[in-house]
């Protein structure tokens, strides 16, 4: 087919590559698939004490619809640019802006490094960074918490968990967590590979970045420009997500991108939402295989 004069074409592959990248922030991220999920958390890296990074993420942020890291998950008290925007938003008596609002509100996840241990050629694809929703991070910590098990995490006498995803959607998908009974040695498993750097996945975003995005600027310097006539939006129903969602709405509840709907919004509700769903990040400093999941 030819392109109208002075258009071009879509490189498809390099549009969906740029989705994918812009929600995991160029990490290895573990897809769930159906049913039951065999997998190992890995210890904290070198220098940490945690097993898990938090991260709260704004999404739809301006015309472009980016998704960009709250700094309140790192601190509480911190300065965010789209925190604020939210509490203007919510004094409007203008309901789109109501609704504007409600999906600004940042979700809630938690990364872990984990080894798909499924089959010998899962356990070859190095570490990747999970992400687990707030229904799940309870049950793993429920789990750490259990005598029985002790730290599930140590190379040597952890032990393996099984993730059970069922159901579809963004509502009707759950997520149950129960471990193996004996302890497992994966300490060959991580010998030579470097932990991926899941606090850089989760870096807040700058406020400079945060207003940029929201006045749609292509970047921070201010400059005069005409005003471009607003793109028009796809719409996507939830249950049919384009790859760049499929591969935050698999990875676990946060990283769904929520649903556009009406709510209303609790004057003392915090910005960053402990009770959002679960699910979905820029990575530096870690080696990830480089193995695509055939399954995704």
């Amino acid at each position: 087919m030819t392109a109208a004069s002075g258009w071009g074409e879509t490189d498809m592959q390099a549009t969906l590559d740029q989705y994918e990248s812009d929600l995991s922030g160029g990490a290895d991220f573990f897809k769930f698939l159906d049913g039951d999920n065999l997998v190992r958390l890995c210890p904290p890296a070198a220098g940490e004490t945690r097993p898990f990074v938090k991260r709260a993420q704004h999404w739809r942020v301006g015309d472009a619809e980016k998704v960009m890291n709250c700094p309140r998950a790192v601190q509480e008290d911190a300065s965010c640019f789209l925190c604020d925007k939210i509490a203007e938003l919510k004094k409007s008596d203008d309901e789109a802006d109501n609704d504007k609002g409600h999906d600004l509100y940042a979700k809630q996840s938690w990364l872990y490094r984990i080894i798909d241990m499924t089959t010998a050629a899962t356990q070859r694809k190095g570490v990747q960074v999970m992400s687990a929703g707030i229904k799940t991070h309870k049950q793993i910590a429920k789990l750490l918490k259990d005598k029985d098990f002790g730290n599930i995490t140590h190379p040597e006498t952890g032990t393996n968990i099984i993730i059970e995803k069922t159901g579809s959607g963004m509502i009707g998908t759950d997520y149950i967590v129960r471990p193996r009974r004996n302890a497992s040695d994966v300490t060959d498993l991580l010998e030579g590979l470097a932990p991926p750097d899941i606090s850089a996945v989760a870096a807040p975003a700058t406020n400079k970045a945060m207003k940029a995005a929201w006045n749609n600027e292509a970047s921070d310097t201010p400059k005069e420009k005409p005003k471009a006539e607003p793109s028009r939006r796809r719409n996507v129903d939830d249950e049919e997500p384009t790859p760049a969602r499929a591969a935050a709405d698999e990875a676990e509840e946060p990283e769904e991108r929520p649903a556009r709907r009406r709510a209303s919004i609790n004057d003392d509700a915090k910005r960053v939402r402990p009770e959002a769903a679960d699910d979905e990040p820029v990575a530096t400093g870690r080696r990830l295989s480089s193995v695509s999941r055939d399954a995704d």
